[in-house]
Order: structure tokens, then sequence, then C-alpha cells
């Protein structure tokens, strides 16, 4: 008996499953607050707050029962799940850096990286990208067109920027936990520069990646988040605020080739959290566990979800024409635009699933799209090692300025180091 118990003990100590992942510390970041984006990201935030007024935790259903024709209704946001102004940024990966020696070392890889150099190459990958795309397109229309690569400027760079737009959910419309907006890089060099970055963190053994078990369980999240993000970075038609519907089937992404190596951890979904349900105070408490042996688990609060396929449908049609002046009408009991519908599609008709990867229904997808923007021409000029877990800003004790200021980003992550892009000589 005593032999048995000895062996289960040594078979417990080995389960992979019970041993204890290193808590996460820090993360790599893209800030996206700064001085051309806070008031349009201030606007857009409270924009969204009057369309989507929060109710408390303690009125959300317990359960969801959701019919099928829940989805044109309001979604019920939480109070607090809105992320606060100063907390907006790109995660690139997170990290584990436990002690002060682990941490200088981390800080130290980081300074010593040459990230014009890098903006240089995602240069070279969106310009290689866009020849060969454009190309392809030539050839299909006349045998003989040829055409010579754009060519790479060896001396000056553009900074980058980017547009915030639309909204997305994870892990799925229907059942979101997470809201978040995409940037939008006209030029493509974003997706490949902090793809490029992160591989940088990687390989150095300080960005640290998911479990097998939770990549299993991921795994179609992750990649409808990649087709999500490749939409978000296509190169864009002659007139930048309107997607060219007719030649999405010959324009791919301009970072195939960065993607193109094994990939070394999930794919990068680079994206700016506008809601978390994770943030609501008193969230739900689980029900009863799958099975006795986790039963330990009743007290633990529960991920609220929410039913945002009529918000999501709204935000990525969100202006009648590529001016983008004057939103579509919201019907009042809808969350979701207005269109004209053909007799046989109407609401009594079952509808099909959706996730976080599709764009519109069927009846809109030959339509051109007019997204919201959440903010416009966001200069990219920095990247931030921060704190997990965001801090309240003081509210008290402050020049005027500083306390306005505060209290308009509400809470902030702790910068503990952060470089500029573009070397201010180049």
């Amino acid at each position: 008996m005593t032999g048995h118990k000895r062996s289960g003990a040594k078979h417990h100590a080995r389960n992979p499953h019970l041993e204890k992942r290193p808590s996460l510390t820090h993360f790599l970041c893209i800030p996206l607050v700064n001085s051309a984006s806070i008031t349009q990201l201030e606007k857009s935030l409270a924009s969204f707050k009057e369309d989507y007024p929060f109710i408390s935790s303690s009125g959300l259903p317990e359960r969801r029962g959701q019919s099928s024709n829940d989805h044109v209704s309001r979604p019920l946001i939480p109070e607090g799940a809105i992320r606060p102004l100063g907390t907006l940024h790109l995660t690139l990966g997170v990290m584990s850096l436990p002690n002060r020696d682990r941490l200088d070392e981390a800080i130290s890889f980081f300074k010593s990286l040459n990230l014009d150099e890098l903006l240089r190459e995602a240069e070279r990958v969106a310009l290689q990208k866009q020849a060969k795309s454009h190309n392809k397109y030539r050839s299909n229309r006349t045998k003989n067109a040829t055409e010579d690569p754009p060519q790479f400027s060896q001396n000056s760079i553009q900074p980058l920027t980017a547009s915030l737009e639309s909204l997305h959910a994870i892990p799925r419309a229907k059942a979101a936990t997470v809201l978040h907006a995409s940037p939008v890089d006209s030029t493509a060099r974003l997706y490949p520069f902090c793809l490029m970055l992160r591989d940088k963190f990687i390989e150095a053994g300080f960005i640290t990646g998911d479990s097998k078990e939770k990549e299993e369980k991921s795994k179609k999240n992750d990649e409808a988040s990649e087709r999500q993000t490749k939409t978000a970075d296509e190169p864009a038609s002659p007139r930048h605020d309107e997607p060219d519907q007719s030649n999405t089937s010959t324009i791919s992404d301009p970072y195939t080739a960065a993607l193109a190596r094994t990939p070394k951890i999930r794919p990068l979904l680079l994206h700016a959290t506008i809601l978390n349900t994770i943030y609501v105070r008193g969230r739900l408490k689980s029900a009863q566990g799958p099975s006795h042996t986790h039963q330990k688990r009743k007290n633990v609060q529960k991920r609220i979800e929410i039913d945002a396929r009529g918000l999501l449908d709204r935000y990525k049609n969100y202006f009648t024409d590529n001016t983008r002046t004057t939103p579509r009408v919201l019907d009042s009991q809808s969350s979701s635009p207005r269109r004209k519908e053909s007799p046989a599609q109407n609401d009594e008709q079952p509808r099909p699933k959706t996730d976080s990867s599709e764009v519109m229904n069927a009846s809109a997808r030959t339509e051109p799209q007019f997204p919201f923007i959440w903010a416009k021409d966001i200069p990219i000029d920095s990247v931030c090692i921060c704190e997990m877990g965001a801090k309240r800003l003081p509210d008290q004790g402050l020049d005027a300025e500083t306390l306005d200021l505060n209290k308009r980003l509400g809470e902030k992550y702790v910068v503990v180091a952060q470089r500029a892009i573009l070397d201010s000589s180049s």
C-alpha cells in the first residue's frame, strides 16, 4: 500500500499540468496615447460609452440564455469593463522578469537592438510584397506585363503612423470577453516591424509563450485572429479611406515574407483593448464545476461574456460613405446599423454561426465598408517595456495641468524602459 502511495506521489510530482509556471511581470508594447491621439481617443471612448451605457455587474444575468435573435439587441456592457484611456497600447509579448538582475538583462538587451534597421527591414518586406502582388495583378491582365520592384531608400525612412479602426472580439462575437480595435498602417510596415522585434525577444529568451495545453485550446481562435490582423494591415487602395472590395482576391497581405518563417510562438495579433471583462468588479461566481474534482473552484469569479455581434456589425460598417463623417442610423432597439435587406432575408431565418473572424454578414460583404475610426494618424514612435498591472494615477497634490491630464488618462502602466523607434539623426 505504501509503495503504491509513493508511486502515485512521484507521478503527481512529474505531472506537467501541475507544475507552477513563472508569473508574468512585464510586457513589451507600443504606446498609443500621445499628444496627437489623446483627444481623438478620448472623444471616441466617450461616444462609445454614450451609445452603450454601462450596467452594474449585479444586473447581469447569471447565465446566457440567448435566442437566435438576441444578437440584434443592445449588448450588456458591465461597468468597469472599458479600459482607461491611459492604458491603450499594442502588446508585442509578455515576460517573466522576477528579479532585478533578470530585468536589467532584458533592458540591456532592449537597448542593444537597432530599431532603425528593423524598421528598414520591415519596409523591405512591405515593398517586396507589394511589388509581387502588383505584378501578379498586372500579369493576370496582360501576359507580357513586367514591372521593376519599388526602389528602397537607403537614406531617409518615413516615421510610422497608424489608425485605430473597427472593433473585434475575443474569443468570439457571441460570447466576447475582450473587444479591441485594429491598427491600420497604409504603408504595411507596422506588422513586420512588430513581428521581427518580438522575434528578437523570443530568441533571447525573454518573451514567453503559452503552454502546449493552452495553445491547443486556443488554436482555432488564433487562426481567426491572424486572418483578422492580415485584413486590418492590408495595403490601402488608392483612396486610403475606402477599401477596394473588387481586388481583394488579388491583393494579399504585405508581410507574408516575415510570416513565412517557422513560427516560434502563437501568431501575433496587434490590437488595442477597448473592453475587457476581467476588470469588472463583483464578477459572477462560477456555477458548479464540471465534476467533483473542481469543487475548490466554486468561489472563483467567472469571466463575464458579452453577446457583441450587433455591436461589432455596427463598428465594422459605421459610416455611410468614405468621408466617414455621417454615421449610419442606429436602430433604437438594436446595436446594428440599418441596412436594406432582400425579402427573403429577415430575422426569423436561422443565421450562420459568427465569430471574431467574420467582417460582416453575407448580405453586406459585397458592399463597401467604412469602419469606425477611434483615432487616425497616430505616431508610432516608441517601444516600451512596462510592468504588468496598470496603476491609478494620483488625483491630488499636483499642479492643475498634471491633475487634469491624470483625470483624463485614469490609469497607466509603469514604464521601466522606453526607446524611440527612429533615431533623431536618421
